[in-house]
């Protein structure tokens, strides 16, 4: 530490739409690489993400947004994820916060060492450092086809191998400062009230300013990496199509394509999964903090989420593009 009176605390934020059952071990993670508020938007859900998120924002753990509106004249909103974003900012200026990042439910940032926090991830003492952009690594299974209730980080550790980031480009989330950010975007901020002076990866190497949301990281993400588990198993994969996108204005289409492109893995990537136990003891106390009222609302959601996929697997449609995706997929028993 250069010097101890700058601020190194950094602020996380996330919106969801009917993720009830992905939020606890998300908080859990967040708490324990040492974010210091954790800030939480949703729209419209209806899975039971809403009295979870009321019930952790009553226990003073995360701070939550309530994101759902409408048109004047009734209809959608253009992004419902910027309306978020917008709403974040906000919040974050009048707090004062120093540095922030946004980061999907389906993200997990990852530090190394494992003991490592997220302050620690690169000198933000530094003065000159504006932004610190870091890669995403996708970890999926293509042989996982059911929705069940167990961590994510444990399920899915198939990846990538590291030198496909080393050569060619993946996208990156940032952790920037508040004070210079004029309006944000899920990669980094879409506009600044200075020019950043200085960008730096994943291993602590300068960057050239650039508006690319892939880049390479020529030092293998030797400090920190953004996990990404986009997939998950085929049914919440098709789940999240069904449920529909925060950005109306994302091209992104859930259908057999995407799957196979986004399960190319070949490298096995166990570093979150070996935090099981860590991560299950957090949501523990979680669920102390809110005297028993976490665990139960979490049930809840998953109890939701079984039982709309068992009603959309009764839609003809949808058995159709759940073979499509994958031919080998069979319905479980108990979801008839």
């Amino acid at each position: 530490m250069t010097d101890s009176t700058i601020c190194r605390d950094v602020a996380v934020f996330c919106t969801v739409k009917d993720e009830g059952p992905f939020i606890l071990e998300w908080v859990a993670w967040s708490r324990l690489i040492g974010f210091s508020s954790i800030y939480i938007a949703q729209n419209d859900s209806t899975d039971g993400t809403i009295e979870l998120l009321e019930c952790l924002h009553d226990a003073g753990i995360i701070t939550y947004l309530d994101n759902s509106f409408s048109t004047p004249n009734g209809g959608r909103p253009p992004s419902f994820q910027s309306r978020a974003y917008r709403l974040f900012l906000k919040q974050a200026k009048t707090a004062n916060l120093t540095w922030a990042m946004a980061l999907d439910i389906d993200e997990f940032l990852y530090l190394l060492p494992s003991n490592k926090g997220v302050e620690e991830v690169g000198d933000l003492t530094d003065e000159s450092i504006d932004e610190i952009r870091l890669n995403w690594r996708f970890l999926s299974s293509p042989t996982e086809q059911h929705f069940v209730d167990k961590l994510v980080t444990s399920r899915f550790q198939m990846t990538k191998e590291l030198d496909a980031i080393e050569k060619n480009p993946t996208p990156v989330k940032t952790i920037f400062r508040v004070a210079n950010a004029k309006a944000l975007g899920p990669h980094f901020p879409d506009a600044y009230i200075r020019k950043p002076r200085r960008i730096i990866n994943g291993s602590g190497l300068d960057m050239v300013q650039s508006r690319k949301v892939s880049v390479t990281d020529p030092g293998g993400c030797s400090n920190a990496f953004v996990a990404h588990y986009r997939t998950k198993d085929l049914e919440s994969f098709l789940m999240k199509g069904v449920r529909g996108l925060v950005n109306i204005n994302s091209t992104e289409r859930y259908d057999q394509k995407y799957w196979e492109m986004a399960n190319l893995a070949s490298a096995e990537l166990p570093v979150l999964a070996e935090q099981k136990v860590r991560i299950e003891n957090e949501i523990s106390k979680i669920d102390l903090l809110t005297a028993g009222h976490a665990k139960k609302l979490h049930r809840n959601s998953v109890q939701n989420w079984n039982q709309k996929i068992k009603r959309l697997l009764k839609n003809p449609e949808f058995m159709r593009l759940a073979q499509e995706v994958d031919p080998t997929y069979r319905p479980r028993s108990s979801n008839f």
